[in-house]
């Protein structure tokens, strides 16, 4: 999961980790939280800076329940990926690959690449080794760029899906919805109302019905998605970043197997 950037203040709290870490822990598991390193000018590029961010932002161990684990030091695992679209080959680090379950914990966004930021961005980003992650912001294909670093990140978004399976869980707490993702160190106003918290053995199910959801909400008063006419069935993240093409990066995900686009809602 994300820990947030220092600076945002919208970014997944620390109440929602609480709430699956004590359901984790009645049902006999020994959960810890676990994010790795960026590439890229921030108290997040090193473990020591980041844990310590990560306390800041509320998540101790004494306030989460369980270890906080930042993952680096180049301990990790390469992965061949069949059928890749990108690349052959990724790095995950070994924390996150020889763990007995996987519960990725995401907060639901939009992104300037991804046209939504939740389950499959917070699994394939937040596993990649410092290296794979260079990858994958430098991959070049036949389409746009942004489109190619989605295909590379589906690339391993795939291997830990293929590699958990059943003992895969993906939550999205689509709360305080920003058109930027926690990695940013500022904040906007959420683009829609709170939408709620989505579950799936699928993170590809719960990540479609997030955006669906999101395109058919009224925008938010005062956001970037707001415009002078009714945006209830707009795609936002086309709204707020006028080049992103939602339908191809859902035929991406598709195209890499990392899971189905059809999903069936079921209320609690």
């Amino acid at each position: 999961m994300h820990f947030g950037e220092p600076g945002n203040v919208r970014y997944l709290r620390p109440i929602w980790a609480v709430l699956v870490v004590d359901a984790l822990k009645k049902a006999g598991a020994k959960p810890f939280l676990c994010d790795t390193t960026v590439l890229y000018a921030s108290p997040r590029k090193e473990k020591e800076t980041y844990l310590q961010a990560a306390y800041r932002h509320g998540y101790h161990p004494e306030v989460v329940g369980c270890p906080v684990v930042i993952a680096g030091d180049n301990d990790d695992v390469e992965v061949d990926i069949p059928n890749h679209l990108m690349l052959p080959k990724v790095a995950v680090n070994r924390v996150l690959w020889e763990a007995d379950y996987f519960v990725s914990l995401a907060h639901a966004t939009l992104h300037l690449q991804f046209p939504m930021a939740a389950s499959l961005k917070n699994i394939g980003m937040g596993c990649a080794s410092r290296a794979t992650k260079k990858a994958m912001h430098g991959a070049r294909g036949k389409e746009a760029i942004y489109l190619s670093t989605e295909a590379a990140t589906m690339d391993l978004t795939k291997a830990i899906i293929r590699r958990y399976s059943k003992r895969l869980l993906a939550i999205n707490v689509a709360m305080d919805i920003t058109p930027d993702c926690d990695c940013w160190n500022k904040t906007d106003l959420p683009i829609v109302p709170d939408q709620g918290i989505f579950i799936s053995e699928d993170p590809v199910a719960a990540d479609k019905a997030v955006n669906d959801l999101i395109i058919e909400a009224p925008a938010y008063p005062g956001s970037k998605a707001d415009r002078d006419i009714d945006t209830r069935g707009m795609d936002k993240s086309e709204n707020v970043y006028p080049d992103m093409k939602t339908a191809k990066f859902w035929e991406v995900v598709e195209e890499a197997g990392c899971g189905s686009l059809s999903y069936q809602l079921i209320k609690l």
